[in-house]
């Protein structure tokens, strides 16, 4: 269900069009070796993009802002995985493929989630 009750492609037909883009983006990623998979936390599943770097520097956790998706950075994950010895790019609580916090968004449940995702590194595989 979207806003007040609606569905959400009811109420902005562009939303539907922008998750395909992102699924395809996802896609595009998960080709070119990078693993999708959400990650159990206190506050829902979190998102993880990761891969096997390629170069000698130390693992790299790359995050997007607000009202963005790790997906969004396409264009630039590939490029960075040649200088770092992984790298990992985490959709925030209630962004992009991660589950939204019963409580909402904000700057606590954004901490718990990272926080929870640097404590379970094995799931992870750094």
């Amino acid at each position: 269900m979207g806003v007040e009750g609606r569905d959400l492609a009811a109420c902005y037909p562009s939303a539907m069009f922008l998750h395909a883009i992102d699924h395809l983006q996802r896609l595009s990623l998960v080709a070119r070796g990078f693993r999708s998979r959400r990650v159990p936390t206190s506050i829902g599943r979190v998102h993880v993009l990761d891969a096997p770097g390629r170069g000698a520097g130390p693992p790299l956790v790359v995050l997007h802002g607000f009202s963005a998706a790790a997906v969004h950075f396409q264009s630039v994950l590939p490029s960075l995985r040649r200088h770092v010895r992984h790298l990992v790019a985490p959709d925030l609580p209630g962004h992009g493929f991660s589950d939204l916090p019963a409580s909402g968004i904000g700057s606590h449940t954004v901490r718990t989630g990272l926080r929870d995702l640097s404590i379970s590194r094995t799931s992870i595989q750094w």
